[in-house]
């Protein structure tokens, strides 16, 4: 029944003779934007600290983009051990991203283990304006964060679904401090649904585009949010945010039966 309220309340609010409480729904969202303000905002925050010491340091493009993404779920300094395991991770979470996408996070942070390039030369390299190249990279990386969040660095969370050759596997038992680019397949099968991206929805590209700016990548980044978050706070028309409300309210009935 809260769910039907809501709904009218967010779309048919003079068109329905239903007691609501007007006033509880709106301090829980405006609660629940509230938390995901002050996330971002810490995530924005500790994302340009990085970016500052990445001026003054010379690890490779690859060693910054994992110190980057697993920052924001553990403080503590990572073994060199450690930064392999956590690069097959995020080379296996970006496998899941549309092709331009993960074509320019890796030239950015080059696969060849080559330190960090800049915007504008990757531009020139891909053929695409460097305005483009950036929004690409940045959503990429805010895309790792928030897929990461939700797995954490608990190895379990990754072995069951990831594959690695035995040349990536020698590489990391080795003391060579080079990041090599590992060989990874997925197993599909065994990937935890929440990690399905929204891409593969029957959703606009200005509605993905929407739900992209609001660090909502995948269906677990769905979670936090109710209809009426999905209609004022990001603005979306009833009709998309009824199909983005129910493809989370499927998700969620599947883990509740899994």
């Amino acid at each position: 029944m809260n769910k039907a309220k809501t709904l009218y309340f967010s779309d048919y609010p003079d068109l329905v003779d239903i007691e609501v409480d007007e006033k509880i729904i709106i301090k829980a969202r405006k609660e629940r934007s509230l938390e995901r303000a002050k996330r971002n905002k810490k995530i924005d925050n500790l994302l340009k600290e990085l970016e500052i010491k990445h001026l003054t340091t010379e690890k490779s493009g690859l060693e910054e983009l994992v110190i980057k993404i697993f920052k924001t779920v553990s403080i503590r300094n990572l073994s060199l051990l450690e930064i392999k395991e956590r690069l097959v991770w995020i080379c296996a979470l970006a496998l899941m991203f549309p092709d331009t996408e993960y074509d320019v996070l890796f030239t950015v942070y080059p696969d060849s283990g080559a330190p960090r390039k800049k915007y504008k030369i990757v531009a020139e390299e891909l053929e695409i304006p460097k305005h483009q190249v950036e929004k690409l990279a940045r959503n990429a990386v805010n895309r790792l964060i928030m897929m990461v969040s939700m797995l954490g660095d608990n190895i379990e969370n990754y072995v069951s679904w990831i594959s690695i050759n035995k040349f990536t596997y020698a590489n990391m038992t080795l003391e060579n401090p080079k990041l090599t680019f590992p060989e990874i397949e997925l197993k599909y099968e065994k990937i935890p649904q929440k990690l399905q991206t929204i891409d593969n929805y029957d959703l606009s590209n200005s509605d993905i585009k929407t739900l992209n700016n609001a660090n909502i990548f995948c269906l677990g980044n769905l979670l936090e949010y109710e209809y009426e978050d999905l209609r004022f706070e990001l603005k979306l028309e009833p009709s998309v945010a009824q199909k983005v409300f129910s493809i989370k309210e499927s998700f969620t009935r599947g883990a509740k039966n899994a």
